[in-house]
């Protein structure tokens, strides 16, 4: 994301207090553990509960990271190779680890704490500076097969939303691959439009436009 020295002050500082808080202060806070928004239940199967958990890059364990990835690069790699972007597992792995990504993490729900269920899906996301902004960007939302269309996307989305608003963010932003038809027209039904930062389509000889490989959606957020 771009330098936050030019956005004001006070929002500057604002970020960066967030940023250095403790994962278990910031979840107190802004996430805590009994709040409704961490557990879901399909309309379609509402005995069936999933958990949400809230880990920082740093905690997640080898297995938690590897199954992301795994997510990542079944869902995401094609279109990745299909773009001027290529796919880069190293790279992708790195921006994984970096020290403010923040991960809300989907398990079925588990009756033994010691033993938690395997990662059914994910969202991960950074408080960043956006000039001249502060906002919530959401990197990857990954659902593996079985509990695609059940309004988990939906759901987890909602989250971060209500997660940018606590944290008194301006708005939420994400990267969308425009080969991603199905993606982009989820994330518009929720509100999102093309970002000012956005990359623009250009227009071909012919008047044919051409759309660029990715685009940049944003979301306006109400404060507290």
């Amino acid at each position: 994301m771009t330098e936050s020295s030019s956005i004001p002050a006070s929002l500057s500082s604002h970020l960066e207090h967030l940023n250095k808080l403790s994962p278990s202060t910031f979840a107190e806070k802004y996430l805590p553990l009994d709040d409704p928004l961490l557990t879901f239940s399909p309309l379609t199967e509402p005995s069936t509960t999933y958990t949400i958990t809230l880990v920082r890059s740093a905690h997640l364990t080898t297995t938690d990271f590897t199954t992301c990835f795994s997510l990542i690069e079944v869902t995401s790699s094609a279109a990745y190779r299909n773009s001027s972007r290529g796919w880069h597992p190293g790279l992708k792995q790195a921006e994984m680890k970096e020290t403010d990504m923040r991960y809300l993490l989907v398990r079925r729900a588990s009756t033994s704490p010691s033993s938690p269920s395997p990662i059914l899906g994910f969202l991960s996301f950074q408080l960043t500076p956006e000039p001249p902004d502060i906002v919530l960007y959401v990197y990857e939302i990954h659902l593996s097969a079985s509990l695609r269309g059940c309004g988990l996307g939906t759901h987890l989305m909602g989250v971060a939303e209500e997660l940018a608003r606590r944290t008194g963010m301006r708005k939420t932003l994400l990267t969308v691959f425009t080969s991603n038809i199905r993606g982009e027209k989820f994330y518009r039904n929720l509100g999102y439009q093309e970002d000012d930062i956005s990359p623009a389509s250009r227009e071909l000889r012919g008047g044919k436009v051409k759309r660029p490989d990715y685009i940049i959606l944003s979301k306006e957020v109400e404060g507290p």
